[in-house]
């Protein structure tokens, strides 16, 4: 049997790079396809700083979130 060569999986959907555009989260750094986090490919190329939706919780909860967004 060959082996094959192990894809890596991205994004909530847990699937691997497609050709389809993706966004990476500047905290986490993990890359999410646009499709799966609701945003459209066109708006996402104008977007300086995106953070997924895991790590805004994070940030929330912490009670440092006000303070990130200031920071942006």
């Amino acid at each position: 049997k060959k082996k094959g060569k192990v894809k890596k999986l991205y994004c909530v959907c847990q699937k691997p790079y497609n050709g389809d555009p993706m966004v990476q989260c500047d905290q986490c750094t993990q890359w999410f396809h646009c499709e799966c986090v609701d945003l459209d490919p066109d708006e996402a190329e104008d977007i300086e700083i995106w953070v997924c939706k895991d790590c805004e919780a994070k940030q929330i909860k912490k009670g440092t979130w006000n303070l990130y967004i200031s920071l942006l």
